[in-house]
């Protein structure tokens, strides 16, 4: 395995470095499969086989089913959306403004976003049903009172400059009612801008914007196409609502029942799970995937914990009783559950940490001549504070914090003098994904 830690890049950058690793990978393995097969005389059995994987490898991986994942969504809500009101209306007139109508709606409102620099996240995928939800409600409801208004209008609707008069009365006497129901859609999503977390943030104002520019590009169509528009009401849109003539005559029962089973699902809901794993985003058998499965369970563990051990004063670790302290806590670290690998700057002490501070020191000193001092990331300059690096298993959420608590108590144990300072992926992504799914 070939670990690499990139810079803090965007997705776009990070697809070049991707694409340039694979490029290498395969270099690679065409070399090795080749020096193989010469050795082995068999130039077709080389069984050598390489990917990408990682946290930068899955971010782009996902931010490119995102890419899929919006048009799929936009062409089933077209699809969906004009079936249903294929349903509602006779005559093609109706199926051409609904398509027109949520094409429109969401090109405009991906549009926008996308100029203003919004990044469309897992959340924000869903955004095309929630546009074309927002339109349709519109529509339907606007179209349901045109088409009465035709039919009151009768032989008078055939004449063009009545029914423009008769269209733009019909969007005044519905503008209202509709700006009301998109407003407090709006509002709706805005409150939850109330969040501290970022990711949800986003996706609240976003949304909540989404669906006012929904509403005024919608009355933008209504103005221009409503008067062209002809909706005929099918017939079962003016048949008994039977369902409600039988809700209404149990009212009481149904009432007593719908309020039993919300103090039931109360209860139940006070166990939701919000436990999870970091890299369960992608399908199962995707290639990053499997990869990432791969190097959790064979190369050490995916998720990083970073601790840091301050000794709060200088040249607290050239003293050779806190590194046997530290080489006892790593030691203990790498049995704990959950944990696949560690290092901590004993590690580069080959076993024996030296026996004293002069000794340590000129370890010290015989790293620093290297060009790269690997000791670099793992102690800072005053030899005041320490860094472990942990990769733990992806585990659920709730696992992961119980492993964690394991690791803080061992450095408690041994090194109780220390400040310990927990940081990486174990930590914020656990905890961010704990807080996004509370909401």
């Amino acid at each position: 395995m070939i670990a690499i830690e990139p810079k803090n890049v965007e997705t776009h950058e990070l697809q070049v470095l991707r694409d340039e690793l694979e490029s290498k990978i395969k270099t690679i393995i065409a070399s090795v499969s080749a020096q193989a097969g010469s050795q082995s005389g068999d130039q077709n059995n080389s069984k050598i086989s390489g990917t990408v994987s990682g946290l930068p490898a899955i971010q782009i991986r996902l931010a490119e089913r995102l890419q899929t994942e919006v048009g799929d969504f936009f062409a089933l809500s077209l699809i969906i959306f004009v079936l249903m009101f294929c349903a509602f209306y006779r005559g093609y007139t109706t199926v051409v403004f609904a398509a027109t109508g949520l094409v429109a709606c969401n090109t405009v409102v991906i549009g926008v976003l996308a100029k203003i620099g919004v990044p469309f996240t897992v959340l924000l995928s869903t955004l095309p049903v929630i546009v074309s939800i927002a339109f349709v409600s519109l529509a339907v409801h606007t179209l349901y009172l045109w088409s009465d208004r035709l039919k009151e209008a009768g032989f008078q609707a055939e004449v063009l400059s009545f029914r423009f008069k008769l269209a733009l009365k019909t969007i005044r006497e519905i503008f209202l009612a509709n700006l009301l129901g998109s407003a407090t859609t709006a509002i709706g999503f805005a409150m939850l801008a109330t969040t501290k977390i970022p990711a949800i943030q986003t996706f609240a104002l976003a949304v909540g914007a989404s669906v006012l520019i929904t509403f005024l590009v919608s009355q933008a169509l209504l103005l221009a196409g409503l008067v062209w528009v002809r909706p005929v009401q099918r017939s079962w849109m003016s048949a008994r609502a039977w369902w409600t003539v039988t809700v209404t005559r149990y009212a009481l029962p149904i009432l007593i029942g719908v309020g039993a089973l919300s103090v039931v699902m109360a209860g139940a809901a006070t166990k939701m799970n919000f436990s999870a794993r970091l890299f369960d985003d992608l399908p199962k058998g995707d290639e990053v995937r499997n990869a990432m499965v791969k190097v959790d369970t064979d190369f050490g563990g995916t998720v990083s914990l970073d601790l840091v051990l301050d000794g709060g004063a200088e040249g607290f670790w050239n003293e050779p009783k806190n590194l046997e302290a530290l080489k006892i806590a790593l030691n203990e670290t790498r049995k704990q559950t959950g944990v696949g690998a560690v290092i901590g700057l004993t590690d580069f002490f080959n076993g024996k940490v030296p026996n004293s501070a002069q000794g340590v020191g000129e370890a010290y000193f015989l790293y620093s001549m290297s060009p790269s001092n690997p000791l670099r990331s793992y102690v800072d300059n005053e030899h005041r504070r320490v860094r472990v690096a942990v990769r733990m298993k992806d585990e659920l959420s709730d696992g992961v914090d119980v492993t964690r608590e394991k690791v803080r108590s061992v450095y408690q144990k041994y090194l109780p003098n220390t400040v310990l300072t927990e940081t990486g992926l174990a930590v914020s992504g656990h905890t961010v994904n704990r807080e996004v799914a509370k909401g």
